[in-house]
């Protein structure tokens, strides 16, 4: 049969070994204020089905220690404010296939590497100290692979010239 207990001010159910419930319909709690939970052991929560939590007002995880979300499937992060990730020491992300997309994005860092053997760069302007291209460069007609050639050179030249038709210089 049922059992129904109405109770009118506080209830404490002290027990002095191991509690256990065995519950064979759903369970539902209605709780009009708050809730707290001190668990000086180990925490596990087995659910066979999926899991939904749905929070009204703010999420605050604190975690001493490590966190780690182990995800078989795909996993997704959404939000309509600003994501915000930093770290102490460093970030590592890796996938075979690894795509940023933005409508404006910068990307600042006091040294490293950008790129690797099979990149492709697309853009309007690059600035710099400095650069290295070991396979030669084509731009607005001008070829440089070990040197610099093109049809006709307007406006100074610094350094050695050598093949200078006669009476150019």
């Amino acid at each position: 049969g049922n059992l129904d207990m109405n109770i009118e001010n506080d209830y404490n159910l002290p027990v002095g070994g191991h509690k256990k419930e065995t519950i064979k319909g759903s369970s539902e709690q209605i709780i009009g204020k708050d809730k707290r939970e001190t668990i000086t052991g180990g925490m596990y929560t087995d659910v066979v089905k999926s899991v939904t939590n749905a929070y009204m007002n703010g999420v605050t995880n604190v975690v001493k220690g490590d966190l780690k979300n182990i995800v078989t499937g795909q996993f997704q992060m959404s939000c309509t404010g600003t994501a915000q990730f930093s770290s102490e020491t460093t970030v590592n992300m890796a996938a075979p296939n690894y795509n940023i997309t933005s409508e404006d994005l910068t990307v600042v860092g006091a040294a490293g590497t950008i790129g690797g053997e099979n990149m492709i760069y697309y853009g309007n302007s690059y600035f710099g100290t400095s650069a290295i291209f070991t396979k030669g460069i084509t731009a607005n007609g001008v070829t440089s692979t070990t040197g610099m050639t093109a049809d006709t050179f307007t406006g100074d030249v610094v350094g050695d010239v050598t093949g200078v038709a006669s009476g150019a210089m």
